[in-house]
């Protein structure tokens, strides 16, 4: 495999950037706070939900074409990254799909590699996923929007 031209690093360094401020926004709105956690960290956000927080790993693809057709693949856990990636493992993935802009969560509960889609999920799939991914992790309760207090 060839190594990656500068515009592609920068390229995949802006869809990043910008599936880890979507997920955010996204988070906030549920959540009791979400923050960023730069690139010294293996997660991306940290979120506080209820006095318990929860490791966000943030993976941005957009569709890509493959033997079976268009799909979106996120790759979970890469055989690249580096042992410290790892001790402080993760609780949650949120896969983002670009450019539809929605998201997905994910339970981090086992060794699953890849996610592979055909389709983006709704707006209505993101909010039940993460719902779900949260009573997955630790029966949380449910969500309710700010307006809602």
């Amino acid at each position: 495999m060839s190594a990656k031209t500068q515009k592609e690093l920068n390229h995949s360094s802006r869809l990043g950037s910008l599936g880890e401020s979507y997920v955010q926004t996204v988070l906030l709105e549920w959540c009791d706070f979400v923050t960023s956690c730069g690139h010294t960290t293996p997660y991306d956000l940290i979120l506080d939900h209820n006095n318990r927080l929860y490791k966000v790993q943030v993976k941005t693809v957009s569709q890509a074409k493959t033997k079976a057709g268009l799909r979106y693949r996120f790759n979970a856990n890469s055989l690249q990254r580096s042992k410290p990636y790892y001790t402080s493992r993760n609780d949650i993935y949120a896969l983002v799909f670009y450019p539809e802009k929605v998201c997905l969560f994910k339970p981090n509960t086992g060794n699953q590699r890849h996610y592979t889609f055909e389709n983006a999920p709704t707006k209505e799939e993101e909010f039940d996923s993460l719902q779900e991914t949260l009573e997955q992790l630790n029966n949380a309760p449910v969500l309710k929007p700010i307006d809602d207090s």
